[in-house]
């Protein structure tokens, strides 16, 4: 036992520093972008400048929409290491890693090293998984401790240990305080259809829900209460509204088809998602004390993919939960199919799937260098030189892992797979430092700082959340222009904040009428399609200070 530690320690000495070059490469050097990410990175940057910990704060008016747990992770990074592009994403990179790790000891001990360490290696280049662990957002958090919930419920069943049932109700709290009822909901939902399947409700009356939920309070009851107290109506705004209403109406713009997952979810985990049909078949299909956790895994998996779907407000990354059952079940195929290889035996559709992926990968490189030299598109002719670099490995990586399957080498096919994936990723990365110029406004940003007094006030015409890294970059307040207020407009409207919002909330006219009499300097920033906005108002006297990725940069004087 001590030999066969020993013998794997290069093994994981490489993969822990393949990790970490993949989650840190280029992370400082891509500036935050909107919406989302700059968003995040404001309201924690202005939670550590005012010391408020209790209400989250977005362009310095209250943000209700979410808890508080994520902005005060990324507060404490901005307090210990100053506030940066890589401390506001150091959050979701450490979650994104625990992670990783926790699948790998979670699988060992239900199932076995070999499957622990490919389902770690297969969420390490699972593209949304890697994705969204590298972006400023409270998903990774999410995803995180909802994860551990679920490891925990499934470690309490299948090894009897009921402290784990303890365990979970704790992850569910945190996950409570970072993403709301979603943290119980799905564990809760996956666990009692499981039960149903096997037959097994009984097992109810030993999860000991009483004290789970009493211990969920004793978590969360304290900054609800606090919230409370300091804003009336925020149980009303986050429960009612950005749960309820959001799943049933699909405000804010989300709204989706049913069907919308179901081209996402490939994307977020090829070539792994190719195995999962043939990996549910027969992982059921067989007689093995692994078949009921299969079933475990197969109730993970279907509820989260049908519960998002469900919803009326869907966004790409919201089903990137998926990823950790998604990379165990591939995980335990693809362990079958190796260890089927030095036995002689071969996995059923095994064959099959290599071809599709083959023809994939080799489809993939007409496809995209066609795309890259024939579609105008701004943001496609910034990537013109990374996407056929891109393509030929994706075509090269192929080939070779189907060479290797073709060999009698699955070991060696699963590596190049992943090998493929790992270097695409660091082609995407490069291809979002080229793209941040469309993404971000931190060289608009740039521009002021050298000129910007503390009199001087800066606008953005249109909703903040277009361009929510502004005042992250800018680290003040933005006044903000037009009739579309975003995120802030349920507080912002609050008529204990109507002088604020005659300051800080001004209609195209009002804004148009101090831009051409204040003898302040007033910059705004706006798309370039909409300056004639300006000029129907008689504003024509501007400086034009920046111009870039289809947005102005202007001033009166």
């Amino acid at each position: 036992m001590m030999t066969s530690d020993k013998r794997n320690v290069p093994l994981a000495l490489f993969f822990s520093a393949s990790a970490l070059f993949l989650f840190f490469f280029l992370t400082n050097k891509i500036p935050l972008w909107s919406s989302d990410e700059g968003r995040y990175g404001e309201i924690a940057r202005e939670m550590a400048e005012s010391g408020d910990w209790v209400v989250p704060a977005f362009n310095y008016v209250d943000y209700l929409e979410k808890p508080a747990l994520s902005p005060w992770v990324t507060a404490l990074s901005y307090l210990v290491f100053g506030v940066s592009h890589l401390t506001t994403r150091l959050p979701s990179i450490l979650f994104a890693l625990a992670g990783i790790l926790m699948t790998y000891r979670c699988i060992k001990k239900l199932f076995d090293r070999q499957t622990a360490g490919l389902a770690a290696m297969v969420l390490l280049t699972s593209i949304g998984y890697v994705l969204v662990g590298r972006f400023a957002v409270i998903d990774m958090a999410s995803l995180y401790f909802l994860s551990a919930a679920l490891f925990s419920l499934m470690t309490g069943y299948f090894t009897k240990q009921r402290r784990y049932y303890f365990l979970a109700y704790v992850f569910m709290g945190f996950g409570f305080l970072t993403k709301g009822l979603i943290a119980m909901v799905l564990p809760g939902l996956t666990m009692l259809i499981f039960l149903w399947w096997v037959r097994d409700l009984g097992e109810i009356t030993k999860l000991h829900i009483g004290w789970g939920l009493l211990m969920i309070a004793v978590i969360i009851f304290p900054w609800l209460a606090a919230m409370s107290l300091r804003e009336p109506e925020f149980l009303n705004l986050f429960i009612v509204k950005h749960h309820f209403d959001r799943f049933v109406s699909g405000s804010l713009g989300r709204k989706r088809p049913f069907w919308f997952y179901t081209y996402i979810l490939p994307l977020l985990s090829f070539p792994w998602t190719l195995f999962i049909p043939s990996a549910i078949v027969n992982g059921l299909r067989q007689k093995s004390e692994h078949r009921d956790k299969i079933k475990f895994l197969v109730c993970w998996f279907g509820v989260i993919f049908f519960f998002f779907s469900a919803s009326h407000s869907k966004l790409p990354y919201y089903i990137v939960p998926v990823c950790v059952p998604v990379a165990v079940l591939a995980a335990h195929f693809l362990s079958a199919c190796i260890s089927g290889a030095r036995t002689g035996e071969n996995m059923p559709g095994a064959g099959w799937i290599w071809k599709i992926f083959l023809g994939l990968c080799l489809t993939a490189v007409p496809v995209l260098t066609a795309v890259a030299f024939l579609v105008p598109a701004p943001e496609i002719q910034m990537l013109r030189p990374v996407i056929p670099a891109g393509a030929v490995w994706i075509g090269v990586s192929g080939a070779v892992s189907f060479w290797l399957y073709r060999m009698k080498r699955p070991a060696g096919a699963v590596f190049s797979m992943a090998g493929m994936t790992y270097g695409a990723l660091l082609v995407v990365f490069w291809g979002m430092l080229r793209m941040s110029p469309l993404q971000s406004t931190e060289a608009f940003a740039a521009e002021l700082h050298p000129v910007l007094t503390q009199e001087d006030r800066v606008a953005v015409y249109g909703s903040p959340d277009r361009v929510s890294d502004f005042p992250f970059h800018l680290r003040r307040r933005i006044m903000i222009v037009g009739s579309d207020r975003g995120t802030l407009r349920v507080e912002s409207l609050e008529d204990s904040r109507e002088n604020q919002s005659a300051d800080w909330f001004l209609s195209a006219d009002d804004f148009a009428k101090r831009f051409k009499e204040t003898e302040r300097r007033v910059y705004c920033l706006l798309e370039e399609e909409n300056i004639s906005h300006f000029t129907q108002r008689q504003v024509t006297d501007y400086r034009v200070i920046k111009r870039g990725g289809g947005k102005l940069l202007i001033a009166n004087r």
